[in-house]
Parts: structure tokens; C-alpha cells; sequence
């Protein structure tokens, strides 16, 4: 008797640790969220409303045209012919959340690719530490 008790300790230990050690560590997404151009500011607040039920990693970042034109010439500075359409009036404004977890779910990022005021939903895992990037799809 005492020495099943013991077998079904050490197995649950055993068990536990297993899983413990076998759990993938968490890892940063970024939801990009693309908005329309004919977005006004209530469908803005929506867009945020919705990240943020998300329980992001610090703050929602608002990415204006300005932003997003700077950020683009700066990726794209070695391709002039890139560079001509990365004007302000060429790009969207968007929203950027990272999400820090040991796996995506897309149960509560799918429906605001639903929304009105959204153009395109983009998820991404950037590269770090030899795991490569990846985009999923939500």
C-alpha cells in the first residue's frame, strides 16, 4: 500500500514537472490593426476599446500617416523606387498592441478584423533568439 502511494507520488511529480519544463516560454505578438480611410474618431475609440480588451503588454500605440511614412522610409531607405509611394497620403493610420503569451489564441482578435473602420489585421511574431518570424493568421 505505502509503496503504490509513493509510485503515484513520484508519477505526480514527475507528471508536473514534465509539464512544466515542456511549456513553450511566452513570446511577444503584435497586433497591427490597418484602419480605413473614411475611419472617424468614435470608430477610433472602438478599434482601442477592442484592443484593450486584449490585456495588452503596456500601451495601445496610435501610428499616425506621419508615423507610419517615417517608419516606412527608414525599413524601405535602400529601395528608392519603394521610397516614392511612402508618402503620408499613401499609408494608413493603424494601431500596434503586443501581446505577450506562451500561445495566440485569435478568439478575441479575429472579430475586429470585422469591424467597420478596419482595412486589414496583421499578427506578428517578430525574430528573436534563433525562433524565427512569423505571421498568423487570425
Amino acid at each position: 500500500m505505502v509503496a503504490a502511494l509513493v509510485l503515484l507520488a513520484v508519477a505526480g511529480v514527475g507528471f508536473m514537472g514534465g509539464l512544466l519544463v515542456g511549456r513553450p516560454a511566452a513570446e511577444t505578438y503584435t497586433v497591427l490593426v490597418y484602419l480605413k480611410t473614411t475611419a472617424k474618431d468614435n470608430d477610433k475609440g472602438g478599434v482601442r476599446k477592442a484592443l484593450e480588451r486584449l490585456h495588452p503588454d503596456g500601451a495601445i500605440r496610435f501610428v499616425t500617416k506621419q508615423q507610419a511614412s517615417a517608419k516606412a522610409k527608414k525599413m524601405f531607405s535602400d529601395d528608392p523606387d519603394a521610397l516614392k509611394y511612402m508618402t503620408p497620403d499613401n499609408l494608413p493610420e493603424s494601431f500596434e498592441a503586443d501581446l505577450v503569451t506562451r500561445s495566440i489564441s485569435c478568439k478575441g482578435i479575429s472579430p475586429i478584423r470585422k469591424m467597420p473602420s478596419v482595412d486589414s489585421l496583421v499578427v506578428v511574431r517578430k525574430y528573436h533568439d534563433g525562433v524565427p518570424a512569423a505571421t498568423i493568421g487570425c
